[in-house]
């Protein structure tokens, strides 16, 4: 079977663009890219982090299910440098790769859980997945929703939307 992925990917340290880039070739072995958002600079979550992160948000399929394709996630980040047990909780990261939605499925084991937690949560997930897909709808959640939400509840939230002489 063939599942209809959305990947979230951020970097906050190094060659941040290049950092996603190098994610999305790597990540090519396991799935199969129908469209990436473009880049958007946004402002760390928490106080662990330092500096501001680049994020886009992809649509892809695969034909892994949602465990095999986490541990696929791990050893493309483990790759290009992410060291988990030295990290703080939502701090500086040379890349990460979440799954946000995956084919509908709900679920929540020890590695798992779909819907990704955070999801309506954050505005540099939401924004980019509808520029992607302008009336996407989640878990019978309309996004353009959400994302009203976000913007009235985060007024002061930094999003950019980088251009490619930005990058």
């Amino acid at each position: 079977m063939t599942y209809t992925i959305y990947l979230s990917l951020g970097s906050n340290q190094g060659n941040k663009t290049s950092n996603l880039r190098v994610a999305i070739k790597k990540m090519r072995k396991y799935i199969n890219i129908i469209s990436i958002s473009s880049f958007y600079e946004t402002e760390p979550i928490g106080e662990n982090a330092t500096d501001n992160f680049i994020n886009l948000v992809l649509e892809a399929t695969t034909k892994l299910i949602p465990q095999q394709l986490l541990r696929e996630i791990h050893k493309v980040e483990a790759t290009i440098g992410r060291k988990r047990q030295k990290e703080l909780h939502w701090g500086d990261r040379i890349i990460d790769i979440d799954i946000i939605h995956y084919e509908g499925i709900i679920m929540n084991d020890y590695n798992v859980t779909l819907p990704h937690k955070e999801l309506y949560n954050r505005i540099f997930v939401v924004k980019p997945l509808l520029e992607i897909k302008p009336n996407m709808k989640l878990y019978d959640n309309d996004l353009k929703d959400i994302l009203e939400k976000l913007q009235g509840k985060n007024k002061d939230y930094y999003i950019k939307h980088l251009d490619d002489e930005d990058e």
